[in-house]
Parts: structure tokens; sequence; C-alpha cells
């Protein structure tokens, strides 16, 4: 049993759809590495934040006992169904970049700050890095893939 799966094998086993997968790993910072999500990573992370909601909304449960096929489609809505498809929208806060939502945050601080140094690292031939502009280049190339 494959424990990495791409986000469309993910989402076929848990019964979702794949964006959903991928907007719950950005959501709870499971990393999506080389195309591919550690499914127990990703799972215990959906438990980890119901358990958290019902302890929020003072159930009192601190251990939360799903079966990831049955229950996590039900755990994973979007906030337009938990607000029963409300068109009320709260007013998002503008940053320097002049975003009004998250998903509009990389696009424009790649346009505002391209030359700038957005990541470092190792690598065979020694240091490198990417600026704001590469990056943006990258994470458009993956959410359009």
């Amino acid at each position: 049993m494959a424990v990495h799966l791409t986000p469309t094998e993910l989402a076929d086993e848990l019964k979702m759809k794949r964006r959903d997968v991928i907007s719950k790993c950005m959501e709870m910072h499971v990393p999506i590495f080389h195309g591919r999500i550690d499914k127990t990573l990703f799972v215990s992370s959906m438990r980890r934040i119901s358990a958290s909601a019902k302890e929020r909304r003072g159930l009192g449960e601190t251990a939360l006992q799903i079966d990831s096929r049955a229950a996590l489609p039900r755990l994973l809505t979007t906030r337009k169904e938990r607000l029963g498809n409300s068109n009320t929208r709260a007013p998002a806060a503008e940053s320097a970049t002049g975003a009004k939502t998250t998903a509009d945050l990389l696009p424009l601080a790649a346009k505002v700050h391209g030359p700038k140094q957005a990541i470092m690292f190792k690598d065979d031939s020694g240091s490198g890095h990417q600026d704001l502009r590469r990056v943006g280049d990258i994470v458009r190339d993956l959410s359009l893939a």
C-alpha cells in the first residue's frame, strides 16, 4: 500500500476533489514534495484539526476516532458549505502587495518584489537562491498542473 500519493490519488482514496486536497494541504501545512503527499501525515493532520475544532466548541473530546475513508469527506467542507452557501464575505485586510486574498499574495509579491531573494538552498554545486519572480512562476505552474 503506497503512502506517498499524488493529489489525484489521495483525492480518489478519500472521496474528495483534487483541488480540495491541495487546499487542505496548504491550510494544514502538509508538504507536497515532488508532486506527492504523505497520506498518513494528511490524515493525522485532519484528525488533529477536527479534534481541536471539537475542543473549541466545548465538546471536550481529546481524541477523535474516525475512519479516514468514511468520515474525512464530511470533515472536508468548504467555507461556503459551512456558512450555508451564504454570499456574504468578510473583508480581507490589504497587505503591502495590495493582496486581498491569500491566493493573490504570492503572484502580487512576485510582481511587486520580483528580484528580491525568496529562498536559499544547498544543492550539489553549493548554495543557491531563487528570487520571488522564479518562485511565483514555479507556484503558478504547479497550480495549473
